[in-house]
């Protein structure tokens, strides 16, 4: 068995429902209201930690905001991303200069994504959610719908949903 992260105690993470560790480290004191295109009051903006150990993944999921993905440490994560219409983007997030890899990435509102870490390798990135991420905006995908809604992923989706 191997060693948990040491981020995992330095920046005080926890368990994600969706894979991975987080921790929030930003919330906006100011709020959007009622009638903004997400219903109920949120923070303006919100910042995690989010930690991928080696082999983890983050299974695919939606939020009802955008999501900028900000590399901060270890390897270079690969985000999945299924659009409304079944169009697929692979992206690849890390921060060396000599790579493919882009040290921010953004993955729409309404957008299906899941990500990886690369291969025996931890990776810690900070994730900014604007509106502000909410419990209540987050769904995870059934593999079966999102496989038929883009069906040349199906491998990748079956991999990297919760069963």
């Amino acid at each position: 068995m191997r060693e948990p992260s040491p981020w995992i105690e330095k920046l005080n993470l926890m368990p994600h429902p969706e894979g991975g560790f987080y921790r929030e480290i930003y919330r906006s004191k100011k709020n959007i209201t009622p009638g903004s295109p997400i219903d109920g009051e949120r923070s303006l903006s919100t910042c995690i930690y989010y930690l991928l150990p080696s082999g983890a993944f983050s299974a695919f999921h939606r939020l009802r905001s955008d999501e900028l993905w900000s590399h901060l440490d270890g390897g270079t994560i690969t985000l999945h991303v299924v659009s409304p219409d079944g169009s697929y983007t692979r992206h690849e997030l890390g921060s060396d200069s000599r790579s493919d890899a882009r040290p921010v990435v953004v993955v729409p509102a309404e957008h299906w994504f899941a990500s990886e870490p690369a291969p025996h390798m931890d990776s810690l990135a900070a994730c900014f959610v604007a509106p502000g991420f909410d419990f209540k905006d987050f769904e995870i995908a059934a593999a079966e719908q999102l496989a038929s809604l883009c069906p040349g992923q199906s491998k990748v989706i079956e991999r990297l949903c919760i069963r």
